[in-house]
């Protein structure tokens, strides 16, 4: 299958290019109340949890990924209000700003703020690094301002929390020409997206500290991209979003609604993806540049499943007390903490049942696809993986617990057929 190209205003980028809103317009008319959650809060987790084995199975569950996206959104704006109330108790003036500056944006312009993974982790961080913190929130809350009117000519030079766009008072910087990826520091820039609307981020002050808190101590972690290798990123991760989409529209959906942001990362060999809970919605990739198009399909579909997760655990994680001892993996063999394996059961039956989808379309070679869904099943042949957690009983959600019990036997069929 010929890779397609990445669609890059040239032209008229800047009369077009502005921060991506679509998402957060939907999500923002869509949680104008979230009574489900803040009244019957217990029921929808319940529910939710119930529902997660047909949504990894890659059924529509649009209703109730809503619910979570409803979660996720008065989540967020709670810890906004927590932050404005920790601001007012040292800086009242400082408070009154920063409250005017939030209540000014757009409904949209608040969700792209207050739902940025940096944005959740700063607010986080309040009372251990406060004043780098504030420092960035403040930034942030300027960037929106600015982005709001951009004919405004407002003086300053500001990057979004979601590192999609750089506004600065000097022309707008195209991001691709001539197959590289490029920014002038002194220019105003969008960020190239996936499938519209996720920013890839190459420049912003938060891949440093992405890098910074995720990677710092792996070896060559701060090594930096060439523009034509950010140019092949873009692309590679487009041809692999539309080859996702050919499998299993829900599966696109489900990055497109709970991925916020891609962190592109270089590394001098090897492959891989990480996130953190600590900051929702932002995975990383390392050597997008050089695998095929099954490998980074199942890192985005991988990654999105861990940030429906981290959004779910806002009401209750899964892993109440991790224990001491840890496990060992059926799937990669390394020793892990409980949370790890707990949620790595979620992910490898969502990925296992996305590439028993892949079976019947032409979207990736059949021969990665053989070899891709018999390294998901793997670890669901043999004892099931639920059994592993159940001698360290008390550590984990009972409810949750249930749930992933049940993949095994979800997955016998495709078991049976890859056997047969």
């Amino acid at each position: 299958m010929s890779e397609p190209q990445v669609a890059f205003q040239k032209s008229s980028w800047f009369a077009d290019c502005r921060p991506s809103d679509a998402y957060y317009e939907w999500i923002t008319a869509k949680s104008d109340s979230d009574l489900q959650w803040t009244a019957n809060g217990f029921d929808t987790y319940g529910k939710t949890l119930k529902a997660l084995s047909d949504i990894f199975a890659w059924k529509q569950s649009d209703a109730v990924l809503e619910n979570v996206g409803i979660l996720s959104y008065s989540e967020c704006l709670r810890r906004v209000q927590s932050l404005l109330d920790f601001v007012g108790l040292h800086d009242s003036k400082l408070c009154k700003a920063m409250r005017d500056s939030f209540e000014n944006l757009s409904l949209s312009a608040r969700a792209r703020f207050m739902m940025a993974p940096e944005t959740v982790y700063r607010i986080s961080a309040l009372r251990k690094e406060a004043k780098e913190s504030i420092v960035a929130l403040v930034g942030f809350l300027n960037a929106e301002t600015a982005c709001g009117d951009l004919t405004a000519g407002r003086p300053g030079q500001y990057w979004t929390a979601l590192g999609d766009f750089y506004y600065a008072d000097g022309n707008l910087c195209p991001a691709a020409e001539h197959g590289q990826v490029r920014w002038v520091a002194d220019q105003s820039f969008c960020a190239p997206k996936l499938a519209g609307t996720i920013p890839i981020d190459f420049f912003s002050p938060n891949v440093a500290h992405a890098k910074e808190t995720t990677l710092q101590g792996r070896r060559n972690y701060d090594l930096e991209l060439s523009p034509e290798e950010k140019f092949v990123i873009c692309e590679r991760l487009a041809d692999a979003y539309t080859r996702i989409g050919e499998v299993s529209e829900a599966a696109a959906q489900l990055i497109k609604q709970f991925v916020r942001v891609i962190v592109p990362v270089k590394s001098p060999s090897g492959w891989g993806s990480t996130s953190k809970r600590s900051f929702p919605g932002r995975i990383m990739l390392q050597g997008v540049e050089r695998v095929r198009p099954a490998k980074i399909a199942a890192a985005l579909v991988h990654e999105a499943i861990h940030q429906l997760l981290y959004v779910l655990e806002y009401v209750g994680r899964f892993v109440i007390i991790e224990p001491k001892d840890r496990v060992r993996s059926l799937w990669s063999g390394r020793v892990m903490a409980v949370d790890n394996f707990f949620h790595a059961c979620f992910v490898w039956y969502g990925l296992a049942n996305f590439w028993a989808l892949a079976r019947n379309s032409s979207a990736f070679d059949s021969d990665h696809v053989r070899q891709a869904l018999n390294e998901c099943l793997l670890g669901f042949r043999g004892e099931n993986p639920i059994d592993v957690l159940k001698r360290h009983p008390g550590c984990v959600r009972g409810d949750a617990l249930a749930i992933a019990d049940a993949f095994q036997s979800r997955l016998s069929d495709v078991m049976h057929t890859i056997a047969a």
